[in-house]
């Protein structure tokens, strides 16, 4: 589907000594399968609000001046009429390493709290501790950059901060307790990254502040080591399950094979439709806003999601809002569901293989190409 200039330039790259073929395919925006019959609108108006990623920070595709014309013109958008032509016109459509990758969901959720500890809530929700420190490594080395560590200063070495298991047990003194929830609900929270925690006569939205620093495992991998599930029965919804059928004791020893431990903040009143801050630090938008990794898509830039199975029809037009710890490489999103156990159950249950297109200003020349193509 490559145009015929593109291909010359590609077969004559592949002809010359050391020079590898682009890992991208360029092709106009309207050969995207599914483009013609998806509602663009939408996105347009989504993509003015986290422009500024585009327009001021260091993107990961193109410059500044790439981005500025058509951010520009987005926010004179007004019909989907208007939107289509604009899509088609001033983008092209980049596959990035071939483009196939794996789209996956995630929500808001809401638990129920308390602002003092009775049973079942018992699990504290903690702000981050003073003595957590988190280091970049980068900043030392430029082989480590990306690489990062927590931990806390003792005796003037920076040692291991406590593990899953060790807070639980003794949580961190004078730290401040956000609420209180039960404890597989934190556990869940903590999952998310973010939440709402609903105390009946009012909700408060909490978000990310900080990690312990120890690894991330995945209690659905420890079920099934040990027998209790397949892998092909692991969701969320299983876990859940299982952990509610579970023991107390039970329950608290599979919870704490994940070493990893979330901290929050406190981001204020949970209040009419708006979602949480994304890591473009504007509200996600059910439907549209996604999670990406910034470091190959960039914040701001519009995303075409194809494909459909028995969780949820695609074919949309997303914009990239946010990050995740678990999204890496230029194959994986993560799209938001929006609020509540209806978002939640689709989010845990949707894992769909399909086409990822990145759509980038016609002006960006991509790493591989020459700028006379």
């Amino acid at each position: 589907m490559r145009r015929a200039f593109l291909l010359a330039a590609v077969a004559a790259s592949c002809s010359m000594p050391g020079r590898e073929p682009p890992p991208f395919e360029r092709m106009p925006v309207s050969e995207i399968s599914g483009f013609q019959s998806a509602d663009l609108l939408p996105a347009a108006r989504v993509m003015v609000s986290s422009c500024h990623w585009l327009t001021e920070k260091t993107p990961s595709l193109g410059t500044n001046a790439d981005w500025q014309p058509v951010c520009d013109e987005a926010a004179t958008l007004t019909t989907e009429e208007e939107a289509r032509t604009y899509f088609e016109t001033r983008f092209d459509a980049v596959k990035l390493e071939g483009g196939e990758g794996l789209v996956t969901g995630y929500f808001e959720p809401v638990f129920n709290a308390r602002t003092d500890a009775s049973a079942p809530f018992t699990a504290p929700v903690l702000a981050r501790p003073d003595d957590l420190v988190a280091v970049d490594l980068g900043s030392f080395r430029d082989d480590l950059s990306g690489r990062r560590i927590a931990g806390r200063v003792e005796n003037g070495r920076l040692v291991p901060y406590a593990d899953r298991e060790e807070i639980d047990i003794a949580p961190p003194s004078d730290v401040p307790v956000l609420g209180y929830m039960q404890p597989d609900d934190l556990f869940f929270l903590q999952i998310q990254g973010s939440g709402v925690l609903d105390f009946g006569e009012k909700a408060r939205r909490i978000g990310y502040a900080a990690q312990n620093g120890h690894p991330y495992k995945a209690i659905g991998k420890t079920l099934v080591e040990e027998g209790h599930m397949p892998l092909e029965e692991v969701t969320m919804q299983s876990i859940r399950q299982w952990l509610a059928d579970a023991s107390p004791e039970e329950a608290a020893r599979v919870r704490a094979t994940n070493p990893s431990y979330v901290f929050f903040i406190d981001r204020g009143e949970a209040s009419g439709d708006e979602g949480p801050l994304g890591t473009a630090a504007v509200p996600l938008t059910t439907d549209v806003s996604v999670a990406v990794d910034r470091t190959r898509i960039p914040l701001g830039a519009p995303v075409f999601l194809q494909g459909a199975d028995e969780v949820i029809e695609l074919n949309r037009l997303t914009i990239a809002q946010d990050t995740g710890g678990a999204i890496r490489g230029p194959g994986r999103v993560d799209l938001f569901l929006g609020r509540g156990d209806e978002a939640g159950e689709t989010a845990g249950r949707l894992k769909l293989e399909t086409a990822i297109t990145v759509l980038i200003p016609k002006t960006v020349r991509l790493p591989g190409e020459d700028a006379g193509v």
